[in-house]
């Protein structure tokens, strides 16, 4: 039974890549058919990109070498990078003075002047500030939010400024491969895990949702890569007291029927660079994830709106299924040896291959480089789906120990690489 569905969510993930990569590809020939400056004037649509940066000065320059690549190309963005003084005023901020020789027409700082705000804050301080900035109108100007080492496809901006709907949120969804000819086999594997993840639930949701104009899933926004419009961010500003706003952002928009419309390319980042990182990492998702859930879910029940819960609780199970599942699996192998089933020990291992080829071979093949990948990431990637659940067993025990609340100890900041 265990291992029958198990397979069944096999298959279902590789529908949802297939149809992830057909959304892809019908996009293949892509030319915006006027230049930027006129597709601009015409829809009036202006694009304003956040970047909330904090100790980022090793990997700064990088994404801003990669802006001006894509300004150079005649698309019009204002570019923000919002530093914090919890790294220290201008003069001593590493990442200001980093930044600071690149500010010009297109680029610019703002300084988020308190010690204890965190990303959300600094995000939110900018959209403050620019409310009543007249050049910036509420309903044709959109908010991009990215990281410092985000390296965004030059598509993604020219699609959204010649999109010719009024729809609220988009997605540039992310491939985590820049950093991956750096990275040992295990984080390799790593960084092909979480690209599959976005191919086979986060782009296929959104694509289903947007397609069928209607909520099938119970899907998330994520934190970089996302255009709000203004007028929405400026009412439904970040949550700045959890652990993931980017995800009760994106809960909260979707209970109430905004479909995220997804861009058919992508931000390319970087993957976690070792395995106490990706563990730290994991463990603040999957927190964060549960008590956003929980937040919208309890708002749910109280209005007793029956199809939210429903598509609430599909994804609550999705979440102790990240936990648990490997878990189960290896208790399906020891049961299956101690009682000598054969049977149940052959299709547990088709079951696990089918998981690690199937499905993650297509990822391989279209977003990483073949000399950055040898056949051994197949290998590490078992080792990989069964220690996925570390992160968020880790994270269960801080919040049992916290009395089901959440610490310090999950409000972990992934290094950039």
């Amino acid at each position: 039974m265990v291992v029958g569905y198990f397979f069944i969510l096999i298959i279902t993930q590789y529908i949802a890549i297939k149809n992830s990569e057909r959304f892809i590809d019908s996009q293949l020939n892509f030319e915006p058919r006027v230049l930027q400056k006129q597709v601009v004037c015409h829809n009036r649509r202006k694009l304003v990109l956040i970047i909330p940066v904090l100790e980022e000065e090793n990997v700064v320059e990088r994404t801003i070498q990669h802006f001006k690549n894509i300004l150079n190309k005649e698309i019009i963005l204002k570019i923000i990078f919002v530093t914090t003084e919890k790294e220290g005023y201008p003069e001593k901020n590493a990442t200001f003075q980093k930044i600071n020789p690149h500010v010009n027409e297109n680029i610019f700082i703002e300084h988020y002047p308190h010690k204890d705000g965190n990303k959300a804050d600094q995000i939110n301080y900018v959209v403050i500030k620019y409310a009543d900035n007249k050049e910036y109108d509420n309903i044709s100007t959109y908010y991009g939010i990215f990281d410092a080492d985000s390296l965004p496809d030059i598509r993604g901006f020219e699609y959204l400024l010649t999109d010719n709907s009024d729809d609220v949120i988009y997605q540039m969804f992310s491939v985590y491969s820049t950093n991956c000819k750096n990275l040992n086999l295990f984080n390799k594997a790593s960084a092909v895990f979480q690209t599959r993840w976005t191919m086979s639930y986060e782009l296929s949701a959104a694509i289903e949702n947007y397609i069928n104009k209607k909520v099938s899933h119970f899907s998330y926004t994520i934190g970089h890569g996302l255009f709000v419009r203004k007028d929405y961010m400026e009412k439904n500003p970040f949550s700045s007291r959890i652990l993931a706003e980017d995800i009760l952002f994106g809960y909260t928009a979707i209970s109430k029927g905004i479909c995220i419309k997804p861009i058919p390319f992508f931000d390319y980042c970087s993957s976690s660079s070792s395995l106490s990182v990706h563990i730290q990492q994991s463990a603040r998702w999957y927190a964060g994830d549960l008590f956003s859930l929980l937040k919208v879910m309890k708002h749910s029940i109280k209005n007793r709106d029956i199809k939210y819960i429903t598509l609430q609780l599909k994804r609550l199970f999705h979440i102790f299924q990240w936990s648990f599942g490997s878990l189960i699996i290896s208790l399906v192998i020891v049961l299956s040896l101690s009682n000598q089933k054969i049977w149940n020990l052959i299709m547990v291992f088709i079951t696990m291959f089918l998981y690690i080829f199937l499905i993650h071979a297509p990822i391989i093949k279209r977003f990483f480089k073949s000399e950055d990948i040898s056949i051994n990431i197949y290998i590490a990637l078992v080792f990989k789906s069964f220690v996925n659940c570390a992160g968020p067993l880790y994270s269960n025990w801080v919040m049992i120990s916290g009395m089901l609340g959440y610490s310090k100890e999950l409000s972990f900041k992934t290094p950039k690489s």
